[in-house]
């Protein structure tokens, strides 16, 4: 009969697959780094343009990973209320900032 695994057995098994996941490909921060550094090499895109595509981006890929498509409807919800509410003032006219 298998044992029940403990608490410390499963941190060992995310640690390990951690390792031989970073090992092979580069992690879901540097991704996204490489990708701001382009879309923040054009001097008019703001920090709120990128906020805009991500959450829009992240609505086109609920159709290619259906897990995501319920957390992306709420990004985006949460970015077209900041849109309607802030119009005007710093979010659509926000200057390109460092990040």
């Amino acid at each position: 009969m298998d044992r029940p695994v403990s608490g410390e057995d499963e941190r060992r098994r995310k640690e390990r697959l951690i390792t031989l996941v970073d090992a092979a490909h580069s992690s879901p921060e540097l991704r996204a780094r490489k990708v701001l550094e382009l879309l923040r090499a054009n001097e008019d895109v703001s920090t709120w343009d990128v906020a805009c595509f991500c959450a829009e981006y992240l609505g086109m890929m609920g159709a290619v990973w259906p897990w995501l498509e319920g957390p992306a409807k709420r990004i985006a919800q949460l970015v077209y209320t900041a849109h309607y509410e802030h119009f005007g003032t710093e979010l659509p006219e926000e200057a390109k900032k460092a990040l």
